[in-house]
């Protein structure tokens, strides 16, 4: 017995008829659950009993509390069903559940006997049965197979479940056109389209079966319509489908004359905009060169105020773009050059900045450094001079080549040679050469008695006074002689 009862009794919606209680026998029915042979044993049973109506009891636990006891394998226990409707078949169906989860389910059917008792057996076996519309009522029981009716609900009592009513395929049937669907299955037609039962498989393009009033019927989309995903729709730079539909149920695409690119301009070449054909293709642009000028935005710039508004190898001479000037011609600046270097004037072939080089001479366009000893653009400070390498002399040893001309080499550094009259120690400190008497002399100044450091006469050569001595210059008129004031040393 299920539980350790000898049986339970399940007392039906529509009356009790108590085994006690009448004079009459009752019309039950002796289920007996049975085990699979092999399978494993549930430790408990849910029952779900099913007549022309619908449910009679729902998922009853077996036994109501604790565990299951085998009355005696393959024997789980029996089950007494009294019922009151002896014309309508019972439809049973039994889950076996070990620790709450499933493990087990069987069905039977029985037509109970009026004031009688017919015995039924019912065995689990292991797994759950087809249930192809997810109900939770197998196939096997089930009063509308492939369509929902977890209640088995059936108003008129013919067999055939409420939302199966009216099909022709009866219990395994399905909904009639215009009813919901998940499957072919589901529907008296077999063609489920869109979650709709419809009356064809309405694969055409631009057509529907959830079309409002005619709701279950193909038929085509009004022109201008969505396609309802028929005709995805694509970018307009494609020219294909728009996403709707035409007149004569095929995808519409972009009219013609639909821009599908805009204009642009790039590398002195301006395109026009591009349209569609109206036959899915986007036509090509009209290319228009820039000639002597750049692009501005999207077309061709037609004046110029910066170098950027003219087309390679120009220039910008405001406002019209001209050629850029080949090397050894003036210029005002490198970006007039087609060699990118402008230097003293001219274009030059290579870069020519710095000191002590040119690009105008000797040769116009060429870039050559300088005669060491020289600094004719005055590059060099303090006096220094060009070193022939392109640079300047930073410190001196020697006059030439290290100063530049007027100018003397003294610690190191180079100084403006000085003017007659001015004191020197050597020659090279002096403009005129001459270094006489410690003063800067406009000659050399050697006879005996003159001298180009006398009062009034300083850094000119002159003659030493009647009566003095001349003691300094390179012939001296020394002690007891004298000078006669006429250059004589008497």
């Amino acid at each position: 017995m299920l539980g350790g009862a000898r049986a339970l009794l399940l007392l039906g919606a529509l009356g009790v008829v108590a085994a006690s209680c009448g004079k009459s026998q009752p019309t039950t029915v002796l289920l007996s659950i049975k085990n699979a042979i092999g399978a494993t044993v549930p430790d408990e049973v849910r029952l779900t009993v099913y007549d022309r109506w619908g449910v009679l009891f729902a998922e009853t636990r077996l036994p109501a509390q604790g565990a299951l006891t085998p009355a005696g394998l393959p024997l789980l226990g029996t089950v007494v069903v009294y019922v009151s409707d002896s014309s309508a078949e019972l439809r049973i169906d039994a889950r076996g559940l070990k620790t709450a989860q499933p493990l087990s389910q069987g069905t039977v059917r029985g037509m109970p006997e009026a004031r009688r008792q017919i015995a039924v057996d019912l065995v689990l076996m292991e797994g759950a049965l087809p249930d192809s519309d997810g109900d939770r009522v197998p196939d096997g029981i089930d009063n509308c197979v492939f369509l929902s009716n977890s209640t088995q609900t059936d108003l008129d009592a013919d067999g055939v479940g409420d939302p199966c009513s009216g099909s022709d395929g009866g219990v395994r049937g399905g909904a009639p056109n215009g009813n919901t669907c998940t499957a072919g299955t589901g529907c008296d037609s077999r063609h489920c389209v869109d979650g709709i039962c419809c009356d064809s498989d309405c694969a055409e393009p631009c057509h529907s079966c959830v079309l409002p009033g005619t709701r279950g019927t193909c038929t085509a989309i009004a022109a201008g319509q969505d396609s309802q995903g028929d005709c995805p729709e694509e970018a307009p730079a494609t020219c294909g489908r728009t996403g709707k539909c035409t007149a004569t149920s095929t995808c519409a695409l972009y009219a013609d004359g639909e821009p599908c690119a805009l204009a642009a301009c790039a590398a002195s070449s301006q395109s026009s905009t591009r349209t569609c054909d109206g036959a899915g293709a986007c036509r090509p642009a009209v290319v228009t060169a820039c000639g002597i000028y750049a692009c501005n935005g999207a077309v061709c710039a037609a004046s110029c105020s910066l170098d950027t508004h003219c087309a390679a190898g120009h220039y910008c001479a405001a406002p019209d773009c001209v050629p850029k000037l080949d090397v050894g011609a003036a210029c005002a600046g490198a970006n007039q050059c087609t060699s990118g270097f402008c230097a003293d004037g001219v274009c030059c072939a290579t870069d020519c900045s710095g000191a002590c080089k040119s690009c105008a001479t000797p040769t116009v366009g060429t870039c050559t450094n300088y005669v060491a000893g020289t600094d004719p653009d005055a590059d060099c400070a303090q006096g220094f001079a060009c070193t022939g390498a392109g640079a300047c002399f930073t410190r001196c040893t020697q006059d030439s080549p290290d100063c530049e001309a007027g100018h003397y080499c003294g610690a190191n550094a180079c100084a403006v040679k000085k003017a007659a009259g001015v004191g020197c120690a050597a020659g090279n400190e002096c403009n005129s050469g001459f270094c006489t008497d410690g003063v800067c002399c406009g000659e050399a100044c050697s006879e005996t008695c003159k001298s180009c450091n006398l009062s009034g006469t300083v850094g000119q050569c002159a003659f030493v006074a009647s009566g003095n001595r001349d003691t300094t210059g390179p012939n001296p008129c020394s002690p007891p002689n004298r000078c006669d004031g006429a250059g004589i040393c008497q």
